[in-house]
């Protein structure tokens, strides 16, 4: 059975492109356009891993990650945060997500394999 990812990103290119490029290596694949949807999604059916972007309309996805990790039934999930960068905070993304407990991180743009192979390793370590 196909390890499920969610795929979560309010650029519908970008959820069009990671959808086709994630389903060719044979996951199953969901996609939900802010935090809220993928929230929802989340709650009625667990995926294997989400592939996250930060900012986002609604719920961004600094929110879904800070709920996800703070809830003892979601808190497992593997999270691949693919964001673009933004320059003048003082704890980068980056810093931010590895200190929130992702599992992996790329910038936008980001390349296809880079992603891919990220997401392979991250399905291998689970088993």
């Amino acid at each position: 059975m196909a390890r499920t990812i969610l795929v979560v990103d309010d650029d519908e290119d970008v959820l069009r492109i990671l959808r086709f490029s994630l389903e060719r290596a044979g996951y199953a694949v969901q996609t939900a356009s802010d935090g809220q949807q993928a929230r929802d999604q989340i709650d009625r059916q667990r995926p294997d891993l989400i592939v996250l972007d930060l900012k986002m309309p609604r719920l961004n996805g600094y929110q879904l990650f800070a709920q996800l990790k703070s809830d003892e039934k979601t808190r497992s999930i593997p999270v691949l945060v693919v964001t673009a960068l933004t320059q003048g905070s003082d704890l980068s993304d980056e810093d931010w997500a590895r200190r929130m407990g992702a599992e992996g991180f790329l910038t936008k743009p980001f390349d296809l394999d880079a992603l891919g192979q990220r997401v392979n390793e991250l399905v291998a370590a689970m088993g």
